[in-house]
């Protein structure tokens, strides 16, 4: 046992500096030389009450987890992973606690779990026979509350970020005027509105030509054609288009046009009279 004499003039700070220099090479050493300690055997060497705790801000933890890892973390607390899946993560948390910075407080079993996972490397197969009577699921369920209780600890302190960010905000100078209408009149207006573009349309609707949209055949011609139809059966229903006869004048001004296209013999073209005729003469020679 080391002790500093007490001298209320002149007071000695380095008991506390040597505690914390131990530590740290201690922490530092347990996964070489010091791997082979039991780990009740290191936690009484560097369970000392000297230092003072260092606070864990979030910015310490944004630079030592990631997200994916809280979610990892979060995740096997949760008990949806298997530990393996955390365990890259183990020597990080066990240093910050060991290191006094984070907040929790766990059992002297649940310390030593901690140390020989997280620090000394151990498997859980080899830390069950330092652990004995324990087994390997009493283990198991032991790491998986102190995870517990780590991700606890972080998710407390993003919620208090967040709080904090949000109680920094200022709000925004806006000026929240009351509406000089109710809302009954509001909707009654906008009622007014649509009316009048919906008669607006109509109106030019129909002023257009929509005669080629019409639908050819009377009621009585379609009512005779849905006499016909079988219910549930495909079938093309047709109705007779109402021919309009072609005046006079355009059917003469037709004939001429046919005329300007038939071939004339005076261009030195036979027409089909002349090539009938030849075709007979041929013959009887």
């Amino acid at each position: 046992m080391i002790s500093t004499l007490s001298n209320s003039q002149h007071p000695s700070h380095w008991l506390d500096m040597f505690s914390k220099d131990f530590k740290k090479r201690m922490l530092n050493l347990l996964g070489y030389q010091f791997r082979s300690f039991t780990p009740q055997m290191v936690s009484n060497l560097i369970a000392s009450k000297l230092s003072d705790r260092i606070e864990l801000t979030p910015d310490t933890v944004s630079r030592t987890f990631s997200q994916y890892d809280i979610k990892r973390l979060s995740l096997y607390s949760k008990n949806l992973v298997d530990y393996h899946l955390i365990m890259d993560l183990v020597p990080l948390l066990a240093r910050l606690y060991f290191s006094n910075t984070i907040n929790i407080t766990l059992s002297p079993v649940q310390t030593a779990i901690l140390l020989g996972l997280g620090l000394q490397f151990r498997t859980i197969d080899e830390l069950q026979p330092h652990l004995a009577p324990l087994e390997t699921g009493q283990i198991l369920g032991l790491f998986n509350k102190i995870i517990r209780k780590f991700v606890q600890n972080i998710e407390l302190l993003k919620t208090t970020e967040i709080e904090a960010g949000l109680s920094a905000v200022t709000p925004t100078d806006i000026a929240l005027n009351p509406l000089t209408i109710s809302l009954k009149e509001d909707l009654e207006q906008a009622a007014v509105e649509i009316k009048e573009k919906q008669k607006s349309d109509l109106k030019r609707l129909q002023m257009e030509d929509l005669s080629e949209f019409q639908i050819s055949g009377s009621d009585a011609q379609w009512t005779d054609a849905m006499s016909n139809v079988t219910v549930g059966a495909k079938s093309v229903i047709s109705v007779k288009r109402k021919v309009t006869p072609l005046d006079p004048a355009d059917l003469t001004d037709e004939k001429k046009k046919k005329k300007k296209k038939s071939p004339l013999s005076s261009n030195g073209v036979e027409n089909g009279t002349e090539k009938k005729k030849k075709k007979k003469h041929k013959v009887a020679a």
